[in-house]
């Protein structure tokens, strides 16, 4: 019995047609229809062939008869039969199968196995050993496991004692307060507990230990800042009446404000806000200033 793979297109060889009078002679010119071509699918009624292609002779009685994937769409036992006038009745048999199955045994497939159910004692512990990548648990256990040995020539037997020993020798360093490591990491307060805490007000008086705190001449912030409040009030003129406030608006006015009046007999330097000119120059025809009014005020 030959395999076909399903729902795929084939041709077959389908013969020898042989003369029904002298039953030796090969029937080469037999016109077979589509009709005339009968399968019979898993056991099922017969009926013609699906596809449409006309069925050819080769040679001495075999023909080529074509099959499509709707001729071939069920798995499992299929019968080809031909009973043309002229010639004895020719059949053939043929095994439908997956995919799979068929290119595993035709190309270069492998079959796809799923083990549902596995005797006892089939694999056994003996089958695995050192050198297997993935061994049983049960082979793999007691000295054979404490004696893996790691890429530096570690067993896990060592590298477990290795490790218990840093534990305990970290547990026991000792920080300033003669409190050990270990014990210092268990006090570290949670960050809900550090929140709860509430700083002793006779250990951090912030404000008092501040304004106590004296420079090289003796004065302390507090008394700094006091003189500095008073001399900005009651500032020093430095040149006729105006004071350094004044200067540094008049300065800003000229370096920065806005100027209008360019290229006329009148010219304006307004504030750096914009809302109050605090230079007025009268210039002459050469761009002189022959009189210039400052305002370094408040705007009213």
């Amino acid at each position: 019995m030959n395999i076909l793979k399903k729902s795929t297109a084939a041709t077959i060889k389908l013969g020898p047609f042989i003369d029904d009078t002298d039953g030796k002679t090969a029937e080469t010119a037999l016109s077979i229809a589509q009709a005339d071509v009968r399968l019979s699918k898993n056991g099922g009624d017969f009926a013609q062939k699906n596809s449409t292609t006309s069925t050819t002779h080769d040679e001495n009685g075999y023909y080529d008869v074509s099959l499509n994937a709707t001729d071939t769409g069920t798995l499992g036992r299929l019968r080809i039969a031909v009973n043309k006038s002229g010639a004895l009745p020719v059949w053939q048999d043929f095994l439908v199968v997956t995919a799979n199955v068929y290119d595993t045994l035709c190309s270069t497939d492998s079959l796809d196995v799923i083990v549902t159910a596995l005797a006892d004692d089939v694999i056994t512990a003996a089958k695995f050993d050192e050198s297997t990548a993935f061994p049983l648990k049960a082979a793999d256990t007691g000295v054979t496991q404490v004696a893996r040995v790691g890429a530096d020539g570690d067993t896990l037997e060592t590298l477990s004692d290795e490790i218990a020993t840093v534990k305990t020798d970290t547990a026991a360093i000792l920080v300033d307060t003669g409190t050990t490591l270990d014990g210092l990491i268990k006090d570290v307060p949670t960050v809900s507990e550090f929140e709860a805490r509430t700083l002793p007000s006779t250990n951090y008086a912030l404000e008092a230990t501040l304004a106590a705190i004296r420079g090289a001449g003796g004065d302390t912030l507090e008394s700094l800042s006091n003189e500095i409040a008073a001399k900005m009030a009651t500032a020093e003129n430095i040149e006729g009446t105006y004071t350094l406030k004044d200067a540094i608006r008049i300065i800003l006015a000229f370096a920065a404000g806005k100027v209008s009046g360019g290229g006329t007999a009148s010219i304006k330097f307004r504030s750096t806000g914009d809302d109050v000119d605090r230079i007025q120059a009268t210039v002459d025809s050469s761009g002189n200033r022959t009189a210039v009014t400052l305002n370094p005020n408040d705007p009213v």
